[in-house]
């Protein structure tokens, strides 16, 4: 059946009569986007002009010990808008799990930098390192040691050595830290436990960088967003 459709204008406003397969009425939905930290200020380069995105029924909240940014626009609406950009840590540093206390086995660090030798600045290198990995040998030699007082006392001392080529006390990854930013060179170091000859990776250098670079990104997407905006928006601290 066709669609008719008249429109009454009424002293209190615009009435719409439908008739036929009309499409149903639908509520407005609200805009709810996330993504990471550099979310807001491109939303805003893009949508900043249009009347709903109006400064002053707009703010921004920032949050840093989340690392997060948020934006609302037409705040006093039920159906307002939503951005939220985080500063989230990479996949590609994350599934090393540095500075997280996790051991690998020895063989199984092998195989693991094996399947990711493209972090590596040098894929040769990362070969070398899993090949020492995997041939890693520990030497045990046991003492019995009796004390000169006679009385029984004895100490019972464990000497070993971990026998390889040359495994690095440190070797250098190239990833990025936060999703969304640039690789950079990290130094990691190799702990091996004695007992058990399980290798976990540690970074100072990273744990550092990480802790210097919240402030710093957050503060360059600030600057961004006040550029688009001309400082419109009131920007608040949490």
């Amino acid at each position: 059946m066709e669609e008719f459709k008249m429109n009454i204008v009424s002293e209190n406003g615009e009435v719409t009569i439908r008739k036929g397969d009309a499409l149903p009425l639908r509520e407005p939905e609200p805009l709810i986007l996330s993504g990471t930290i550099s979310a807001v200020s491109r939303f805003l380069a893009n949508r900043y002009k249009q009347p709903e995105y109006r400064p002053e029924w707009s703010h921004i909240m920032v949050n840093r010990d989340a690392r997060e940014i948020r934006l609302v626009c037409d705040e006093r609406n039920y159906y307002r808008t939503k951005i939220t950009g985080r500063l989230l840590i990479s996949p590609e540093f994350e599934k090393w799990n540095i500075n997280t206390g996790t051991e690998y086995g020895a063989k199984e660090l092998a195989e693991f930098i094996k399947m990711n030798r493209a972090a590596f600045p040098n894929k040769a290198e990362a070969m070398k390192l899993a090949s020492e990995l995997s041939n890693i040998k520990v030497k045990t030699k046991n003492e019995l040691e009796k004390s000169d007082n006679n009385r029984g006392e004895m100490r019972y001392a464990i000497s070993q050595q971990v026998i390889s080529n040359n495994i690095p006390a440190e070797i250098t990854l190239l990833l990025p830290l936060f999703k969304g930013e640039n690789k950079e060179e990290i130094k990691v170091e190799i702990y091996v436990n004695a007992s058990t000859f399980d290798v976990q990776l540690v970074s100072p250098d990273a744990q550092e960088r990480l802790d210097e670079s919240v402030n710093r990104i957050i503060d360059e997407e600030l600057r961004k967003i006040n550029e688009v905006t001309n400082n419109e928006i009131v920007i608040i601290e949490q």
